[in-house]
């Protein structure tokens, strides 16, 4: 019995010492800046990685958007419809290439019901003839 009291009370000594708790405190040390070192790269590389999937959505994006315009310029009419809208080319016959927005065509806006379309200056010279 004297044998085993002795022997739990060297037991007790030895890990209650204080050179015990420095190492132990060290180890503890260690390893949680070694965790707090893999969690900051894992956070870079998550924020990495969804800066990625968001250039790669905006280049697929684009391609689909390059893809449609290629479509349309491989037909006579998607050509001669850029050239109009970038060169302001007009064909054979044609004086003036005038292009009006559908929209605004058919639309009158805010103009009052009884505008004729006629300006001011139209006005004053119909007046002025007799």
């Amino acid at each position: 019995m004297g044998y085993l009291q002795g022997h739990r009370m060297g037991l007790r000594r030895r890990f209650c010492s204080p050179v015990l708790a420095l190492i132990l405190i060290t180890v503890f040390f260690v390893v949680l800046r070694s965790t707090w070192e893999v969690y900051k790269k894992d956070r870079m590389a998550r924020i990495n990685r969804e800066e990625s999937e968001e250039r790669l959505n905006n280049l697929v994006t684009r391609k689909e958007y390059l893809v449609n315009q290629l479509k349309v310029l491989g037909t006579d009419r998607g050509i001669e419809a850029e050239l109009r809208s970038k060169y302001q080319i007009t064909k054979d016959g044609e004086s003036e290439l005038v292009l009006v927005d559908v929209a605004s065509a058919t639309d009158r806006g805010n103009l009052p019901e009884n505008f004729d379309g006629k300006s001011f200056w139209d006005d004053f010279v119909e007046y002025i003839k007799f």
